[in-house]
Order: C-alpha cells, then sequence, then structure tokens
C-alpha cells in the first residue's frame, strides 16, 4: 500500500523541480548552456501546455494544474517568489487545495 503523504511529497517535489528548471537561469547540466536551454523549454512547455502528466502530478501532489499553470504563464510565479513559497508548500498541504478552491480569501493564515 502507497502511502498518501509520501507519494503526495514526492509528486510535490517533481512539480518544484520542474517548475525550477522553467525558472532558472543558470546552466545545471553536465551539457553544458545547450543542454540547459533544452531542459528550461521542455519544463516551460511541460508547464505552459498543459500536458496530461503535468495535470497529474498536480493533481497527485495536492495542487489545482490550472491554478499552477495560470500563475506560472501570468508571471505570479517568479524566481524570487517560487524560493520563497517553496518550502511553504511542502510545510502545508493543506493551504494547497484551499488556495486553488479560492477559500484563502476567507481563510487567510501567516506564514
Amino acid at each position: 500500500m502507497v502511502d498518501a503523504e509520501a507519494a503526495r511529497r514526492l509528486f510535490g517535489a517533481v512539480l518544484i523541480c520542474g517548475i525550477k528548471d522553467a525558472l532558472s537561469d543558470v546552466p545545471r547540466t553536465s551539457e553544458g548552456a545547450g543542454g540547459w536551454q533544452v531542459q528550461k523549454d521542455a519544463s516551460t512547455n511541460w508547464i505552459t501546455r498543459n500536458s496530461k502528466d503535468f495535470q497529474e502530478v498536480c493533481e497527485l501532489a495536492g495542487l489545482d494544474p490550472e491554478f499552477i499553470r495560470d500563475a506560472f504563464m501570468s508571471g505570479k510565479i517568479t524566481k524570487k517568489s517560487f524560493e520563497k513559497r517553496r518550502m511553504h508548500w511542502a510545510e502545508r498541504p493543506d493551504l494547497k487545495k484551499r488556495k486553488a478552491q479560492g477559500k484563502m480569501e476567507q481563510e487567510r493564515v501567516k506564514v
């Protein structure tokens, strides 16, 4: 039997990695700048094209894929904001679903 919390964290880490790669402006691969740009483009396309596997990863991480994609495409997810909130997502899984469902306006939580 799969531990639901462990699976949520695993897919959350996959999503974080994809967003981090899409926002990256520093080569992280052994292939140099060319390989880095390919990875950055692939990660950006994975998010913006709203592929089935992107949707599944978000859902398994407990996040709304449309909310994440829209936030990324509108520029609300920036490198700075992402780094600031990345740990917060991992620590507070209950906030993810409430924010995706629009309940955060009524339920302000101090970070």
